[in-house]
């Protein structure tokens, strides 16, 4: 499965999470009744969640399949 499912477990939490956000936003109709608060909202769970891949990723790890160009692979 780790070659299916690249990243660790967290970064996976932090998806479900994120789908968890939109599903209740989406059930609260807040991007038709508040959408300021919405979108204020939707770009600091992004932020967190991109804080977060980016706290718990290795320099050495890899969570894309193909290599990053412009960079040495060894």
């Amino acid at each position: 499965m780790k070659d299916v499912f690249l990243g660790r477990p967290v970064h996976w939490l932090v998806v479900l999470a994120l789908i968890a956000c939109g599903w209740i936003a989406g059930g609260m109709r807040l991007h038709v009744t508040d959408f300021n608060l919405y979108v204020i909202a939707l770009g600091l769970l992004s932020a967190a969640a991109l804080a977060i891949v980016i706290w718990t990723t290795g320099d050495s790890e890899q969570v894309t399949r193909d290599p990053i160009e412009g960079e040495e692979t060894e």
